[in-house]
């Protein structure tokens, strides 16, 4: 404001100009260990069982993930597609571009919706995970009700809904996931912004390792088969002498 007034000449000097801008510290995200998301999903709720796994493989935001619909699904390709979101009872437009997209799922998740389609309410929306009534699935009643519960019948700490999709972006880091793909399936904006939230996992001495550990298998698949090729070449190389009998030489 102030700096529009001094370029419109109401101030001879923008009393703002100096001014530092406080620093925000960022909250350290909550990750959870694929050993704790196997308790929780031991726990949790039959009817949002399958909501919870499928979170965990896409990393799908709360609005994607309920307002998720079955012609969202594409069977044969294997994907999800990200169209809409769902807050607060309205079905909204995705935050950006970027966040219409499509999640790869694999097939272990493809058999468990396959099994929840035939069991999942009906509802008029035909939503993936509507609420056991049949109706659009609240998000802060389903944290209340199902999440929390799973959290406390497995022993483990409080955590928000959002750190599933922390934990799904820190097992693709760990899985060695290249970023670029991560960030789209994530569907952030920029790259910048998924290393900005994750950067701090790259770090991992155990990541580390096994970056390493792929640099060097993608070498030798490449110079196994050329050291094959020149030992290959230079045995034909060899070309048999005629075969003499030895000759003993004494005192030799």
């Amino acid at each position: 404001m102030f700096k529009h007034a001094y370029r419109w000449g109401y101030l001879k000097i923008n009393p703002f100009e100096y001014v530092e801008r406080p620093k925000i510290t960022k909250p350290e995200i909550e990750i959870l260990t694929p050993e704790e998301v196997e308790k929780i999903l031991s726990k949790a709720d039959n009817h949002y069982r399958v909501a919870i796994l499928t979170d965990v493989f896409t990393g799908l935001r709360a609005g994607e993930l309920w307002g998720l619909k079955w012609i969202d699904i594409d069977w044969n390709s294997k994907q999800i597609h990200v169209r809409r979101s769902l807050w607060k009872g309205q079905f909204q437009t995705p935050k950006s571009k970027y966040s219409i997209r499509k999640v790869d799922i694999p097939d272990s998740l493809i058999q468990e919706l396959q099994r929840w389609k035939l069991v999942c309410p009906v509802n008029e929306y035909d939503v993936v995970f509507p609420s056991p009534e049949g109706k659009l699935s609240q998000h802060d009643n389903v944290v209340k009700r199902y999440f929390n519960r799973a959290l406390r019948e497995s022993g483990l700490r409080q955590v928000s809904f959002h750190s599933i999709r922390h934990t799904n972006a820190s097992m693709r880091i760990a899985s060695g996931q290249n970023i670029k793909y991560i960030q789209t399936q994530l569907g952030h904006v920029s790259i910048n912004i998924t290393l900005d939230v994750y950067g701090h996992l790259f770090n991992d001495a155990n990541f580390n390792r096994h970056q390493v550990r792929l640099l060097e298998e993608s070498f030798k698949s490449v110079s196994n088969p050329l050291e094959k090729q020149v030992k290959d070449e230079s045995d034909s190389l060899i070309i048999p002498l005629p075969h003499k009998p030895l000759q003993v030489v004494a005192n030799a």
